[in-house]
């Protein structure tokens, strides 16, 4: 009788610790999709007092991504500003049309005039390329042109 009290005690015992184990196993986590990847992002970029905005288009690959956009300002003389750009794929693994859908963005921040700011989108370095330089650039390059020729 003491045996079979002694033996079921043990049991609820291990059921306990079977249990707490089971439970304790870490689950996967849903990591948002990461598979598209842009080297390049062309923005209009403005600054007054000390505030910059930027802001443009991103294509992403179906009406089914979301995007997230976040300034990272580290307190340093300049200041180090990271823009954050993150794609999420919500449809859930069900069917999206294969239709690119452009998504307007605008990122907001205090910093310096003098700030380095660079850009990573889904975790990867990305090139950041102002549209005014790049309007700019082409005036030179057409006046230049035609004082050559």
């Amino acid at each position: 009788m003491r045996y079979s009290l002694i033996i079921n005690i043990l049991l609820v015992l291990l059921l306990i610790l079977v249990g707490v184990f089971i439970f304790n196993i870490p689950r996967e986590e849903k990591i948002p999709k990461q598979d598209f990847y842009i080297g390049s992002i062309n923005v209009d970029v403005s600054f007054e007092e000390g505030s910059y905005e930027y802001s443009g288009i991103i294509s992403l690959p179906t009406p089914c991504y979301s995007l997230t956009t976040e300034a990272i300002v580290r307190e340093s003389y300049p200041e180090q500003v990271t823009l954050l750009f993150a794609t999420e794929d919500n449809s859930n693994g069900g069917m999206c049309a294969e239709v690119i859908k452009d998504v307007p963005f605008r990122i907001i921040f205090d910093a310096s005039e003098d700030a380095i700011i660079n850009a990573v989108f889904n975790g990867h370095d990305i090139d950041i390329i102002n549209n005014k330089e790049l309007i700019a650039d082409d005036v030179v390059a057409s006046t230049t042109e035609e004082f050559v020729n």
